[in-house]
């Protein structure tokens, strides 16, 4: 599978516009990077933090993500909560396992969180392979590797988690895995890697999607398709980083829109330093 249904991607993308809410916990480098990209295709985000009123803030929420990212001695508890919660009201959630090679407790409670119903993960190749048992961290910048998909791999570990949950690992080569369900996909632009964040907002569009839409393979292929599709939109006009976030967010707002558009890839720039 190399690209969305087009009818499929169009109905969630107008399926965003009713405005479903999103419970992110982002870490504090991405928080306005991820509200931004939930609010530019319709959805309503919310990131209360306080154990207290998950129960409440849950009964308005369609899906939620769980970060893993710059943790304290609070966040392991309110994420547990918050999954506790989720589970209890049948709520869908991604996992994003932010730095799981190289933080012990973060691998623990990623599995603690991967032994109860079934999630999306969203994260790069070193940490899907951290959460399956195996060594390699993750490039400073992951777009510039070309490794071969998941499921090439050969790892028992990766096999049975794509078993039980939705895999979706980003970078230069995007690889969305489960069960026997595959797709492989090298859209994107190079200044995704540039900017602080843009994991953590696609793993809330993930979210997003999978508000709308009961299919969770589904659901991930749509948010990475309309993501990328973006990133090439804004890159290709972008002068660099800073312009690049802005532009980015006008286009998912401008394909959630015009989602037809999403599947003819821009005219790449011509000179300049972040031609694709």
């Amino acid at each position: 599978m190399n690209s969305p249904v087009p009818e499929a991607f169009a109905r969630d993308c107008a399926e965003l516009r009713s405005g479903p809410v999103v419970h992110a916990l982002p870490v504090v480098a991405s928080a306005n990077l991820v509200a931004n990209a939930l609010l530019a295709v319709g959805a309503s985000p919310v990131m209360s933090q306080l154990a207290g009123e998950i129960a409440s803030i849950h009964r308005r929420c369609a899906a939620v993500v769980l970060t893993l990212g710059t943790p304290d001695a609070g966040r392991f508890e309110l994420l547990r909560a918050v999954h506790s919660s989720a589970t209890d009201r049948g709520l869908p959630a991604v996992l994003d396992p932010v730095a799981v090679g190289a933080s012990p407790p973060r691998l623990g409670l990623a599995l603690e969180l991967l032994a109860g119903p079934a999630l999306v993960v969203r994260g790069n190749r070193g940490e899907l392979l951290a959460l399956a048992g195996g060594a390699g961290a993750s490039s400073p910048d992951d777009r510039t590797q070309d490794p071969a998909p998941l499921w090439e791999l050969g790892r028992p570990a990766l096999t049975d988690l794509a078993r039980r949950h939705v895999l979706l690992a980003t970078g230069a080569l995007d690889s969305l895995w489960t069960q026997e369900r595959r797709h492989r996909g090298t859209r994107g632009h190079v200044l995704q890697s540039r900017v602080t964040g843009m994991g953590c907002a696609l793993s809330a569009l993930v979210a997003a999607f999978r508000a709308v839409n009961a299919d969770a393979f589904e659901a991930a292929l749509h948010a990475l398709w309309l993501a990328n599709a973006a990133a090439e939109l804004a890159g290709g006009r972008a002068g660099g980083p800073g312009t690049f976030v802005p532009l980015w967010l006008d286009a998912l707002a401008f394909l959630t829109l015009n989602p037809e558009a999403a599947s003819t890839p821009p005219l790449p720039q011509e000179g300049g330093p972040y031609g694709h």
